[in-house]
């Protein structure tokens, strides 16, 4: 894997475990991204710092198809965090709790279908912390209330996501302190 995914905290039992890889032609961090019979269907590549985009994905790559993380999904847990981006899930994971991602802050239909079957009671909404995310938050909330319970983390000022939670203890706060939509 590239060595600045280090940097931002990543460790490599982290990225071993959800099969991450070097793209040496851009640098890149590749993501293996499987569907929701663990088949690799394609990859996702987030680009060193200073690159746009951030994320490459795979020709044909069918994004609303997917929720990135399904297949690692701990299922034996009350609650399960779902984040916009793959890296905030592989944080989250790290961090002990268990995660899927949209791969966007979109909720297709595909994916919402894909979420209702998941026997887990709780939803935690790990959304970007800008008006993208807090505005597909209420959307997310609306559609998947009949589903689960739907609770919201609210991160402090200045972390644009999940990531920026270097602190375990924090993050654990964080989520420990959430609410209900």
């Amino acid at each position: 894997v590239p060595k600045w995914i280090f940097d931002r905290g990543f460790s490599a039992s982290t990225l071993s475990r959800w099969g991450c890889g070097f793209d040496s032609g851009t640098g890149s961090l590749a993501i293996p991204i499987h569907d929701e019979n663990n088949r690799v269907v394609g990859w996702s590549k987030r680009q060193p710092e200073g690159q746009f985009p951030k994320y490459l994905n795979s020709p044909g790559l069918e994004k609303s198809r997917i929720l990135f993380g399904l297949h690692l999904l701990d299922v034996t847990q009350n609650l399960f965090c779902l984040s916009d981006g793959p890296l905030d899930s592989l944080w989250l994971d790290q961090n002990g709790f268990s995660s899927i991602s949209l791969l966007g802050v979109f909720l297709s239909k595909s994916q919402e279908k894909l979420l209702a079957r998941i026997p887990i009671r709780e939803i935690v909404l790990c959304l970007d912390n800008d008006v993208a995310g807090k505005t597909a938050q209420k959307e997310i909330y609306r559609r998947l209330m009949k589903y689960f319970v739907v609770t919201q983390i609210e991160l402090p000022s200045g972390a644009k996501d999940v990531q920026d939670v270097r602190d375990v203890q924090l993050l654990s706060t964080i989520i420990k302190n959430r609410t209900i939509f």
